[in-house]
């Protein structure tokens, strides 16, 4: 039996309450929205349903301020959980109308979106990859096989278009291993900073926790033992230094594709648009049977950004950054609050 921080993840589809009131229903589509990945997996989000409607609002207390002062990776995750959201609405057969507000990440009172609900007569033959894929995704920051993607995800990657937003993925040696010294140099970088691994730190958890968020020591590949010791040694050592040899060589070697998600400027309705685009390929990959695992501090310091936007020679602006590939390993879920933690009343 699943421990009670990780039974989010035991959702059916065979268990739409078919029969049920459209507020059930609609709280159904909502616990695959809290399937969705956030920075830290702190899951920065709050949400209030009702029979015809969605509210989702911010998590203050869940902001990371640290690594995230500008609310990039906050509304990113955002974007994730309502295309979540928005793809478990047009399975189950709903119609839905979001409006959005886009509040400063400090303001926890006005909602980020409202989603209103119809109902409409579902397709006879539903196609279930994707919504399966929010069950089953996960981040996955083991070593990767030595082969490269499916040409098939190479080119369902190129068919999303969204207004100013483009995918990248490098799988030129050349091109991929400028990226991947970038990568490592911002994630050394931003652990020389105490109060980044403070707050690191917060989210590290042993493999045994029983918290509802941050990532357990077995999902960022740490033995059992050692990741009861993880949350201190974070806090008071650059680990990235230490794993310098071992973080290189699972980006060059070990990593066929990265992937870089890129937008004509920082705004609030980007980041949450980039959010949206970045879960749909995430489970597009999913499905496909690839792994991927995010990198984000080449994202939030400017250096290494603009760095990373000259590789990828691009107008441009990176905001979300990941490695892509088929997995050797495949770890278990992170923990999750329930429906019930993140109700506002």
């Amino acid at each position: 039996m699943a421990k009670k921080n990780y039974e989010s993840w035991n959702i059916k589809i065979e268990d739409f309450p078919a029969a049920g009131t459209q507020h059930e229903q609609i709280e159904f589509l909502t616990r695959f929205a809290l399937l969705a990945p956030s920075g830290h997996n702190s899951q920065p989000w709050r949400i209030h349903a009702s029979d015809s409607q969605v509210a989702l609002y911010i998590n203050t207390g869940r902001n990371l301020n640290q690594s995230d002062p500008q609310g990039r990776q906050l509304y990113i995750s955002l974007g994730c959980f309502l295309e979540n959201l928005f793809t478990a609405a047009d399975f189950f057969g709903f119609a839905f109308l979001p409006t959005y507000n886009y509040p400063d990440p400090s303001d926890g009172a006005t909602p980020v979106a409202e989603i209103t609900f119809q109902k409409r007569t579902p397709a006879e033959h539903k196609d279930r990859r994707m919504v399966r894929a929010i069950i089953e995704r996960n981040s996955n920051r083991y070593p990767y096989r030595d082969e490269p993607l499916p040409q098939s995800f190479i080119d369902y990657a190129g068919t999303i278009i969204e207004p100013q937003i483009k995918i990248f993925l490098l799988t030129d040696t050349a091109q991929k291993d400028q990226a991947a010294n970038i990568m490592e140099d911002a994630q050394i970088y931003a652990m020389d900073s105490a109060d980044f691994r403070k707050e690191l730190s917060e989210y590290i958890k042993s493999s045994y926790t029983e918290e509802p968020y941050g990532m357990p020591g077995f999902t960022l590949n740490i033995p059992g033992p050692v990741s009861i010791l993880a949350p201190k040694l974070a806090k008071n050592i650059n680990l990235s230094r230490l794993s310098k040899k071992q973080d290189s060589e699972l980006l060059l070697r070990r990593t066929p594709a990265l992937g870089v998600i890129c937008a004509s400027q920082d705004s609030r309705e980007n980041w949450l648009s980039v959010g949206r685009v970045f879960e749909r390929v995430w489970l597009r990959a999913t499905s496909d049977g690839i792994a991927f695992s995010v990198w984000a501090a080449a994202i939030q310091h400017e250096t290494f950004r603009a760095r990373l936007q000259k590789i990828l020679n691009t107008p441009l602006l990176p905001m979300a950054a990941f490695r892509a590939g088929l997995p050797k390993t495949k770890p278990g879920h992170s923990p999750r609050f329930s429906l019930k933690d993140l109700a506002v009343r």
